[in-house]
């Protein structure tokens, strides 16, 4: 197994005169990418000696790749921070990551959050010499990623070097025919997880990245940018194509080589029609949580055949440095065809939660010898030894692509309505695209206020489009509010 870091100098050294991105339709080649990495590891290497976190202010710009590609040869970790994500959860990230340097656009900061930091950008320099660090311990985190937390504290999980590694060596064993005339989609901020590998693969093998501009509807700009560019490679959340789905008739792609999804359940009824926009694809739905690195599992959809259970196409076999069980609420192993908690071992499991104790004893166990991670996700594995998903065991979903736990808008909106209940509900509409309504009970803030203030600490995909109020809340059997009697009412 090549270490990704070795694959990486190996593509900057050796593919110079080739395009690494287009950005905003701007093409930088891998020699200009290459000493925009070695200045920033200058940089570290002279400032940051004794800080091993380093943070990443993001933008859709070759600096901000930079600085994570420098980050890493640099035998560090990266933290990437939206500045569009609300003060409080940057600060909190911050925190629990202790950083002290924020490579990034000073212009992109605004007051509050980045007073905690000192935000660079390093001078770019033509002559840049920088020797690449190649020998990192393989239990060293390269990245952390921070996902929605059910008291509105954000999870840090740390991803390490050899996590990576096993990543790529299992995604490459499927896909082992990538080279550098393959052009990749990169449609996810980089705080999404599905961003390392839309960057970090292409990278690998000395392709092309294309990223999304900015502006724009996004759906709209993915549909652009893979017929202009005739992209052979993309990763999306099923959500981009449903909403595609008005245009299938015009759209055709013939250079796509590979469609994957993943991030949401892919519905059969959509990816059926996709497949004819793509004739020339194969098409994998891909499964995975940001705690064992990317994604783990692999369907191919081949020969027109979808195996697929209540309409979501089956997520597959493990790759191969991933092992799955299926256990019941005792941790017995269940047997094929039964439902349980899907769990995940292997050497793409992230090593626990920064910071977190007892978030860490809730999620992990040892089952003979073996660390395994509770998923939360229902799924039953058939005699072909593919693991079909049938939904969730708490109230964590998926909104355009982002795990989230209802409960932390929940609790934002209890605060903001000074201990009103409230309850969030995702409801799929007749188009299939999932839909947030937030349940509260009656109060003098009105929705406008309401959604000002949840503006204030939640991302925008986490911000509900539609507010009921309820008298009281509907109860079941067991005194608990009834989910199921208020989604009846929508």
């Amino acid at each position: 197994m090549v270490p990704f870091l070795h694959r990486l100098i190996h593509s900057l050294n050796n593919q110079k005169g080739e395009t690494a991105f287009v950005i905003n339709d701007k093409s930088y080649s891998y020699a200009t990418l290459q000493q925009a990495v070695r200045s920033t590891g200058i940089y570290l290497a002279e400032q940051t000696s004794n800080e091993q976190r380093i943070g990443v202010l993001l933008d859709n710009s070759i600096e901000t790749y930079a600085s994570v590609l420098a980050i890493l040869l640099s035998g560090k970790t990266y933290v990437p921070i939206h500045p569009g994500h609300p003060e409080n959860k940057n600060i909190q990230i911050i925190i629990q990551a202790g950083l002290k340097t924020v490579l990034g656009n000073k212009n992109q900061a605004e007051e509050g959050a980045f007073n905690l930091v000192t935000i660079v950008q390093p001078e770019f320099k033509a002559d840049a010499d920088y020797e690449f660090k190649t020998d990192t311990n393989d239990q060293t985190e390269a990245y952390i990623l921070f996902t929605s937390g059910t008291t509105g504290v954000p999870k840090g999980v740390p991803i390490t070097y050899e996590n990576i590694d096993a990543f790529l060596y299992a995604f490459f064993e499927i896909f082992n025919d990538l080279k550098p005339s393959d052009k990749f989609l990169q449609m996810f901020d980089l705080t999404f997880d599905l961003s390392v590998m839309s960057y970090l693969a292409p990278l690998c093998v000395g392709a092309s990245v294309y990223t999304l501009p900015n502006t724009g509807v996004k759906y709209l700009n993915i549909y652009t940018t893979l017929e202009d560019q005739n992209i052979t490679f993309a990763l999306m959340v099923p959500s981009m194509i449903q909403l595609l789905q008005p245009y299938f008739e015009e759209i055709n792609l013939p250079a796509m080589r590979y469609s994957l999804f993943c991030g949401e359940a892919l519905l059969q009824s959509t990816v059926t029609q996709w497949q004819k926009c793509i004739p020339n694809a194969q098409i994998w739905n891909v499964y995975g949580p940001t705690e064992a690195t990317i994604f783990c599992t692999a369907y191919h959809i081949a020969n027109n055949k979808v195996k697929a259970y209540n309409d979501m196409v089956c997520i597959g076999h493990e790759m191969i440095s991933t092992q799955c069980i299926i256990i019941d609420e005792n941790q017995n192993e269940m047997a094929d065809g039964e439902k349980g908690e899907l769990c995940i071992s292997g050497s793409q499991l992230t090593k626990g939660y920064l910071n977190n104790s007892e978030k860490n004893k809730e999620a992990f166990f040892e089952k003979d010898g073996i660390r395994f991670y509770k998923t939360g996700d229902i799924c039953f594995r058939d005699l072909d030894g593919d693991f079909s998903y049938c939904g969730r065991s708490d109230h964590q979903v998926k909104l355009q692509g982002f795990r989230v736990e209802l409960s932390e808008i929940e609790f934002y909106a209890k605060k903001c309505l000074q201990g009103v209940n409230t309850v969030a509900i995702v409801k799929t509409n007749d188009k299939k695209i999932d839909e947030l309504h937030l349940f509260t009970e009656p109060t003098g803030t009105t929705d406008e206020q309401l959604l000002d203030l949840l503006k204030t600490s939640l991302p925008a995909y986490m911000i509900p489009q539609f507010i009921h109020r309820v008298n009281s809340f509907p109860l079941n059997a067991n005194g608990k509010t009834d989910r199921k009697a208020l989604s009846a009412q929508l």
